[in-house]
């Protein structure tokens, strides 16, 4: 067994005094006072991981006696915890009202401890930790160039926007057609004007009854809009957007539970899985109101029960963490196991073409007057068949 010592002094040896009113607030395994408590409780995750240390660190503890190993972790697990619990049990206790200022003095000091060592005891043993750069306070000088800088860009902004709204208003005002009987007058018309006239003249060419039906075609600027246009139009809400409606989470009352042919890799050829989904309802611990041991999980102990989710007894399973083994035996253990499963392929393919050779023999030797062939003759022409 791992023994972790700590030399620090114990709670038990604490000598100060301790107002009646916080003695009742403490727990009966904290009968000292706050400052001892939380100096006991630090140490105690000091000599876990300076045990660690010892070790080389908790990445290399886990590489050599796995027992030990785990009994340094779990001994650190412990202390932390308790000195988690404690810290808020302190800092729960400083919030109630009408408490003396005698105890809010000690629980003070005995968080402010803590506060000086806790960055120390967070730390992983073995983990080489980087200290970063530290923010710089920002002088008055940074502050006015901020300054600065932000107005420049609210002016930018601003200046851009209303050129973006004049290139808009300039851009709605319709060209006025040139005069043909000027000189100079191309017998080409532009594409644009071309484009115009014939709108308008299909416009005059349409019945009074089309008037009633509305129609909404989108046309495509001659020039796109600038990044702050564009930004204010998306950012805009529009009253016809529909209201978007908020998600559901619905559980269904059974779950299914997924055939042998889903479930299994690498199948062998001759064994048939069935395909057969099972439904059936969530288990018991499958709410947070239920638990269950982590021995009801272990098929070798006398209180597991098989669930739902259970796979057969004897069936056999992939091993896919190979956490003790070493890298050879891994690659002979895999290495096998593609041999196996290649030989049962080759083995599954030969039957097949065999079994289709012998099937077509029997139908032709029905076909056949067995009494009037040589016996000698049919055993050849059947062997030739299997052979080939």
């Amino acid at each position: 067994m791992t023994e972790i010592t700590s030399s620090a002094p114990m709670i038990g040896d604490c000598t100060h005094a301790v107002s009646p009113s916080l003695v009742v607030k403490l727990p009966l395994s904290q009968n000292a006072c706050p400052v001892c408590v939380i100096s006991s409780q630090m140490a105690a995750v000091r000599a876990a991981q300076n045990h660690f240390l010892t070790r080389g660190g908790v990445f290399m503890s886990s590489s050599g006696d796995v027992k030990k190993h785990v009994v340094a972790t779990r001994y650190w697990r412990k202390t932390k915890i308790a000195l988690a619990n404690t810290i808020m049990k302190f800092e729960d206790l400083l919030k109630e009202p009408g408490l003396p200022i005698e105890d809010i003095a000690r629980l003070s000091e005995a968080l402010g401890a803590w506060d000086d060592q806790k960055m120390f005891l967070s730390r992983v043993p073995g983990l080489r930790y980087v200290r970063g750069p530290e923010t710089p306070v920002p002088t008055e000088e940074d502050r006015e160039r901020a300054r600065v800088f932000m107005n420049w860009v609210r002016n930018t902004m601003k200046r851009e926007m209303i050129l973006s709204a004049m290139r808009d208003k300039v851009r709605s005002i319709p060209a006025r057609p040139p005069d043909k009987d000027l000189p100079g007058w191309q017998l080409i018309e532009p594409r644009s004007f071309c484009q115009s006239s014939h709108k308008q003249k299909m416009e005059t060419t349409l019945p009074s009854t089309s008037l009633t039906t509305t129609t909404t075609t989108y046309t495509y600027p001659a020039t796109p809009k600038s990044i702050f246009q564009t930004f204010r139009t998306l950012i805009t809400p529009k009253p016809s957007d529909p209201t978007p409606n908020h998600k559901q989470v619905r559980i269904s009352p059974s779950v299914t539970i997924s055939s042998e042919h889903l479930s299994t890799a690498n199948p062998s050829p001759f064994k048939s899985l069935s395909r057969t989904c099972t439904t059936a309802p969530h288990s018991i611990h499958a709410t947070a109101e239920h638990k269950r041991h982590k021995y009801a999980y272990f098929r070798r102990h006398p209180t597991y029960e098989p669930g739902a989710w259970a796979s057969a007894e004897g069936s056999r399973k992939a091993n896919t963490s190979f956490y003790h083994a070493k890298p050879w035996a891994v690659e002979m253990y895999v290495g096998r196991e593609l041999k196996r499963e290649e030989r049962e392929r080759k083995l599954a393919v030969q039957l097949g073409r065999d079994g289709r050779k012998w099937m077509v023999a029997m139908a032709e030797v029905g076909k056949m007057d067995v009494q009037s062939v040589r016996l000698e003759r049919l055993v050849v022409w059947l062997s030739g068949l299997g052979g080939g």
